[in-house]
């Protein structure tokens, strides 16, 4: 059987010379150590497949899953392999040839790609959570009440918001008195969803900047998902999606405050319609939140009085830092808060086993590599652990909670905010 999603890739299918320096930075391996859980195995795997001497069938599937596509092999690797695209790209052909789980088609085509339904679906879900979910005493999560599909009894769940961000402020414009420039703003799921104060933060944050900013109507999910599990069909639907909500609202400058959300914008919507001139006049609209925040002067704060700094430490999302090379900008800001005491991790970069849908199909394997992120912030001594992916955050109040650590996480933007 041909394969056209991976015969596009011609020699740079074969570019792997099977070096194994891949294994020495895949936190996958670290924990399984098992070659087919290496970007070298799964590639090996790949190529058999193009040429037609294997059949897909479940165990192949099972190995190409184990990917997080954090990219540790792609900067580590001397020959330039573009291994995480060829990963992903295997798993389209998968999704082609084999289909998505039941699961899977339920929550990307029906529930991620529509307009209205998965905001009703969720504000009924807000309302009736409790039926399915349980406090946790002292913490700001749920524990599910009975195992569900994709969902561990002892998974930290944040609640979903009372009000959802876009109910009240999709499509409006916060203006400034001194207005300096008039953007946009794509919230992204989990900031609509579960934190509408990462939203709040970002818009007071740009206002007392003398930013205008008003949040896109009509947005939806960023897509990411569904290419993260080879539904390039539902990728493609939600991307011009957004994209008309961009074109709707007429302005030049796109705010992004959730890196993978970013990520998606300015590197998968060209990847994938690379010739297409109206989806890349609207991927150089998008600017992400440090690196917006970081070019613009500091709003005044007066934190002189304060007697104890608080000690933070940041994580570098493998988006942000690996794809768009964003790693020093939230790090100055956060240098400049007063009241601030920055500690860096050892290895800050490492990926903290969250991965978008591989979080939900490993979860013991995702906590594992987990496991090794929090020793690194356990040693920091850190009070606050500060990152620009929302998904992120997910696994790190995950961590926090699994280890019973007293320590909070926040969005970059609830920081600053905090500290104003």
């Amino acid at each position: 059987m041909d394969y056209p999603e991976l015969q596009a890739f011609g020699d740079d299918l074969y570019r792997c010379v099977k070096c194994g320096s891949c294994r020495s930075v895949c936190p996958v391996f670290a924990e399984l150590e098992r070659e087919s859980s290496v970007a070298r195995g799964k590639l090996a795997l790949i190529e058999e497949i193009a040429e037609g001497k294997l059949e897909v069938e479940k165990r192949s599937e099972d190995i190409i899953s184990l990917c997080l596509g954090c990219s540790a092999c792609v900067e580590n690797c001397s020959n330039g392999v573009r291994a995480v695209e060829i990963i992903m790209a295997a798993r389209e052909a998968l999704v082609n040839t084999r289909g998505l789980s039941l699961p899977k088609k339920m929550i990307l085509r029906r529930l991620l790609n529509t307009t209205r339904f998965m905001p009703m679906l969720l504000k009924s879900g807000s309302l009736l959570q409790g039926l399915f979910l349980k406090r946790i005493p002292g913490e700001s999560g749920l524990h599910l009440r009975f195992p569900l599909p994709y969902l561990d009894k002892k998974r930290f769940i944040p609640p979903l918001a009372e009000k959802f961000f876009l109910e009240q402020y999709g499509g409006k414009e916060i203006k400034t008195d001194r207005e300096r420039e008039r953007v946009g703003y794509f919230v992204g799921c989990v900031t609509n969803y579960l934190y509408p104060s990462i939203g709040e933060a970002t818009l007071n944050l740009l206002k007392e900047r003398s930013t205008s900013i008003m949040a896109l109507d009509d947005q939806g999910c960023c897509g990411l998902p569904a290419y993260g599990s080879g539904d390039i069909q539902t990728f493609k639907e939600l991307a011009f999606k957004n994209i008309e909500s961009i074109e709707k609202c007429g302005l030049e400058k796109i705010i992004v405050s959730c890196s993978s959300c970013a990520f998606a914008f300015k590197k998968l919507y060209p990847r994938i319609f690379p010739d297409d001139e109206r989806v890349n006049k609207i991927s150089s609209k998008i600017v992400e939140i440090s690196q917006y925040l970081n070019a613009l002067p500091a709003a005044t704060s007066d934190q002189s009085q304060a007697t104890k700094k608080i000690k933070v430490t940041y994580h570098d999302p493998c988006h942000l830092n690996r794809e768009l090379g964003i790693k020093n900008e939230p790090r100055e800001i956060l240098k400049t808060i007063p009241g601030i005491e920055f500690v860096e991790m050892s290895n800050p970069s490492r990926c903290c086993g969250s991965g978008g849908s591989f979080n939900l199909s490993h979860y013991d394997l995702s906590l594992k590599i987990l496991d090794r992120k929090m020793e690194d912030i356990k040693k920091t001594g850190a009070d606050v652990i500060v990152t620009g992916c929302t998904g992120c955050m997910l696994q790190l109040k995950d961590g926090v909670h699994q280890k019973g650590m007293k320590v909070e996480v926040l969005h970059l933007v609830e920081a600053i905010k905090a500290s104003s």
